[in-house]
């Protein structure tokens, strides 16, 4: 954004010159993410951060002005000659500003996604500058928060109108309105119950007052009926008219309830189903650092809170708009002055209410996380619940899952402190209201004002109840609104978040390929800064087998999983059949590839339905070879119910060894032309290795199969073998070649054999 000098007052304590700022913005959120204030400022030569330790209680996300430098803040200055480029990494609820200093990517700021519109703006003016050749003398006070490179390829350097930006809580409303659209009609019969339900309440006042009071019951104390039996019939026309009235209002309102009931909770699965569509096609570095539990609380916890608002508060407060707006009007006819005391009486409690929002908006945020820890806490504990058990960690975990329930014990009484305020407020506003009305119009009936009878004051009142009623209802639906508008906008950064590894844009339809592999100079990291492959070049011809050796961390399996292509390559290519996997359409890349992990995973269903995973409709005879091959017919043979045994989380349980032979069946019968082994068989015993060795004999015919194994054994038939240290190959050859050169291949063999001596395994 274009900075004014006005925008960045404060600044001349700091030794800048506010002139000299060419654009700026502000930033929310220290990197623990508490909400703190930081400044970035972009002069002609200087690139300045100054960050505030003051934590905020709130911020108010709908302000778009930039508030005064304060007076505590830290300043950091990096010449525009050492930094080449600065771009926005995007949160699942956040943001990262991150600059490049002297080739070293320094994360310097965080922020919610409320100010991405000025960081954005701010960005491409800083890169603008730093295009342009700017330099500077000036001395550098940095301090590195964080030290990475930067990959060479930075595909979310800066994300895409669709992630950046929900601009605010209002439309985070109307997108989940947009939920609601296939439902139209539905819609509007809702909207024409909330109609007639107001329109028919409208009646009551006038009955209880003007009609009851005023002319049935004044007129029989009166003597205007002479006959006793008329007034008696007029009395109970009105009672049959109000019992009618109440009747209808209660008859609509059980439309609306079964209208409701039958297309919000359609509307909740959508978004559910939204939320799941969307996490199922992100990439798996998004997962790489999520915790399970967080995720699961998108995908239910807050789906299901954004239905609150739609089924119980919504309605209601649509029903009193429409009766709130009849009532203004029959108020103004019955008596304006009246009505204008009302009317001027009402804004005090929406002030109150601006104000509120604002620290229960921040109070959820902080609910939320705690919430977030608390999950994770439970999920760690129940998951690893034989290694607290083992270690004798009982004590120990039940301290931690104290202390992050105790955080949300806090924060739930925080929420409530709030409401209760806010409720109060409203309360009071409420009768002062009624209070102030009743003494007005009592002195306009005593002053002996002809405009007023005691029959129209407590029709106007019956109308002021209508008019007070709804505060309650507004005062449950702010409350709601906020922790619905806090769900909605995580669900939303999950829905517009984009994955790293996306099809190009026309891409490569395959079926059929001849299996050749090869990388190409290739880089990746899964961080900045740490490179776990450089310039690694290796191929493999089509119906050969490529070996893997190195010790963990070297980078063998990320090279697997860079050919099937869960991450895209920093530097470099990775080639199929001479076609770069980038252009290649993913779905038929993975079609084509089949991996089996040393992280097997067992889904809840039986065994047959685990092995045909990746061919539902595969026979039960395909399903048998599949499992033979793998040497896994003989055990699942002796389970309570052969194939069609429940295994998984819930279901039978199974071994390691057991568990790694189901996931390699899974594998042989997707009948891939490229076939990955990441320690297949790092679970089983030398017996059954030897078994699993000898199905693959077999099945690595005529397909290309790259292997990791650290028994080196394994790889005796390979074809290739690469050894791989610190990221970089550093051995080539056969079993045979390898031994000869008596390098680190040689030196890894003999540790083996010695080892496998004096366990007698081998002699």
């Amino acid at each position: 954004m274009a900075c004014s000098i006005s925008a960045v007052r404060g600044t001349e304590k700091y030794g800048i010159n506010p002139e000299s700022v060419r654009s700026c913005c502000l930033t929310d959120l220290s990197l623990d993410l508490q909400y703190k204030l930081s400044w970035l400022l972009l002069t002609d030569d200087s690139l300045i951060l100054l960050s505030s330790d003051k934590v905020q209680p709130s911020m108010d996300f709908s302000s778009h002005t930039l508030p005064d430098v304060s007076d505590d803040c830290h300043i950091k200055a990096f010449p525009l000659k050492r930094c080449s480029k600065l771009y926005c990494e995007p949160m699942v609820a956040s943001v990262l500003v991150v600059a490049e200093i002297d080739g070293v990517a320094t994360v310097l700021a965080a922020s919610s996604n409320a100010n991405a519109e000025q960081i954005h703006s701010f960005i491409d003016a800083f890169n603008q500058a730093a295009q342009s050749g700017a330099e500077s003398n000036e001395s550098v006070l940095s301090e590195n928060i964080r030290e990475a490179k930067k990959p060479a390829i930075n595909k979310i350097s800066k994300p895409s109108s669709k992630l950046q930006l929900i601009k605010s809580k209002g439309s985070i409303f109307f997108r989940l309105l947009g939920f609601f659209k296939p439902y139209k009609l539905h819609m509007l019969f809702t909207v024409l119950c909330f109609v007639a339900t107001g329109l028919i309440s409208i009646i009551t006042p006038y009955l209880n007052g003007s009609v009851l009071y005023g002319e049935v019951l004044n007129g029989a104390q009166i003597g205007k009926y002479a006959v006793t039996n008329k007034a008696l019939l007029a009395l109970l026309a009105v009672a049959l008219t109000m019992l009618g009235i109440k009747v209808a209002n209660q008859a609509f309102n059980f439309l609306h309830s079964i209208i409701v009931a039958k297309f919000v909770p359609f509307v909740i699965r959508d978004v559910k189903s939204k939320v799941f569509d969307s996490m199922s096609k992100l990439s798996i570095r998004f997962y790489q650092n999520r915790e399970t539990g967080t995720l699961m609380t998108r995908v239910i916890n807050d789906a299901q809170e954004v239905t609150y608002l739609f089924i119980d508060h919504l309605p209601a407060v649509l029903v009193d708009l429409v009766t709130v707006s009849a009532a203004m009007v029959i108020m103004f006819v019955l008596n304006w002055k009246l009505a204008l005391l009302a009317i001027c009486l009402i804004p005090a409690p929406a002030v109150v209410t601006m104000v509120i929002i604002p620290l229960l908006w921040t109070a959820h945020g902080r609910k939320h996380r705690a919430l977030r820890n608390l999950n994770s806490q439970i999920n760690d504990n129940l998951t690893g619940a034989r290694v607290v058990r083992a270690f004798g960690s009982q004590e120990g975990e039940k301290q931690r899952f104290t202390h992050a329930n105790t955080k949300v014990g806090d924060n739930e009484v925080e929420i409530g402190t709030i409401e209760s305020k806010l409720h109060a407020f409203y309360t009071a506003a409420k009768e002062i209201i009624v209070m102030a009305i009743y003494a007005v119009g009592a002195y306009m009936i005593l002053g002996g004002n002809l405009n007023i009878d005691y029959a129209m004051l407590i029709t106007f009142m019956g109308y002021i109840g209508m008019l007070t009623g709804p505060v309650d209802t507004i005062s449950r639906f702010v409350r709601q609104w906020v922790s619905c508008m806090n769900c909605a906008g995580r669900i939303f950064e999950i829905i517009d978040a984009e994955p790293d590894v996306v099809d190009a844009e026309n891409p490569v339809h395959l079926t059929k390929i001849k299996g050749d592999v090869a990388l190409e100079d290739v880089c990746f990291s899964y961080e900045m800064g740490k490179e776990v492959l450089k310039d690694v070049s290796l191929s493999v011809k089509s119906g050969e087998m490529l070996g893997l050796v190195g010790q963990s961390g070297a980078g063998k399996s990320t090279i697997l999983n860079l050919i099937s292509r869960l991450y895209d390559v920093d530097k470099g290519r990775v080639l199929i059949d001479g076609i770069d996997i980038r252009d290649i359409s993913i779905k038929d890349l993975h079609g084509l590839i089949s991996m089996v992990s040393q992280e097997t995973y067992i889904f809840m269903g039986t065994v047959a339905e685990n092995i045909a995973y990746t061919r539902p409709n595969a026979s039960r005879e395909d399903i048998v070879n599949a499992a033979v091959a793998a040497a896994a017919h003989d055990f699942i043979m002796k389970l309570p119910d052969g194939y069609d045994t429940v295994i998984g989380s819930t279901g039978h349980a199974l071994s390691g060894g057991e568990r790694q032979r189901i996931s390699i069946a899974r594998a042989i019968l997707a009948d891939p032309k490229i076939l990955i082994l990441d320690e297949a068989t790092a679970s089983v015993d030398t017996e059954t290795e030897i078994k699993i060795q000898l199905a693959l004999e077999e099945l690595i015919k005529g397909r290309t199969t790259i292997v990791v194994a650290h028994r080196l054994s394994t790889l005796r038939g390979a074809s290739h073998i690469a050894v791989i240290e610190n990221g970089r190959i550093t051995e080539r050859g056969s079993h045979e070649e390898l031994m000869k050169q008596k390098g680190t291949y040689y030196r890894l063999a003999t540790i083996q054999i010695k080892a496998l001596s004096k366990g007698g395994i081998i002699e």
